[in-house]
């Protein structure tokens, strides 16, 4: 269980709200094969107008407009893992892709950036992921509902509590998701990890694409 409990912050983290948070440059340099750097590149780009929407919202802070609506697909190399967690553990598994259809009102974004302290209550969202052996040969789905919460102040997640229910899949994965996710709804433990990724998506990320939205 352990190796799960340290690894859902991140993949949760990026799908949800950082999109990229914790990807480090390129992430098609990372991959091990061309199949697999074609998807992951063809993965970015479908994210940008997503990344755009949500980082406009955020910095031009415009009430009116469209609400967030975008299918967000991300793949993670298990060199990429690895290096992420480092010493904490060795990654078992092989790539690590992630789905989540992202709904987010745009007032409340609005009021995420502005107000001095404001409790952003997002919405469930289904998360659907799929875990590759080192192989390739075996595949491991999982799939979960989270309902966040961020604690906003003064523009900046300062605290967040992610609310899992309804976790499901291969009897692998389950096994070890289950408990974590059980852990965390009562002690909060991916908390550190979900605000700094949430920080840093609408710090330096977005202000990678400024240059879209007039930003």
């Amino acid at each position: 269980m352990g190796r799960f409990k340290k690894a859902c912050p991140i993949l949760l983290s990026v799908v949800l709200i950082g999109l990229d948070a914790f990807a480090a440059g390129d992430n098609s340099a990372a991959a091990p094969d061309k199949a697999l750097a074609e998807r992951m590149k063809k993965e970015k780009a479908a994210r940008q107008a997503c990344k755009i929407s949500i980082c406009g919202i955020a910095r031009l802070k415009r009430p009116e407009g469209d609400n967030v609506r975008c299918t967000v697909v991300r793949t993670w190399t298990s060199a990429e893992l690895a290096a992420f967690f480092k010493d904490k553990l060795s990654w078992p598994f092989g790539p690590a892709q992630c789905t989540v259809d992202v709904k987010i009102d745009r007032g409340l974004l609005v009021k995420a950036m502005t107000e001095p302290e404001f409790i952003a209550r997002i919405g469930k969202h289904n998360v659907n992921c799929q875990l590759d052996d080192k192989d390739g040969q075996v595949k491991y789905g999982i799939s979960f509902v989270v309902d966040p919460e961020v604690k906003f102040e003064s523009g900046k997640a300062v605290k967040a509590g992610l609310h899992w229910s309804k976790v499901d899949g291969s009897a692998l994965a389950k096994t070890a998701l289950w408990p974590a996710s059980k852990i965390d709804n009562t002690f909060n433990v991916f908390e550190k990890s979900v605000v700094d990724a949430i920080n840093t998506f609408f710090t330096d990320k977005c202000d990678e694409v400024k240059n879209e939205f007039g930003g």
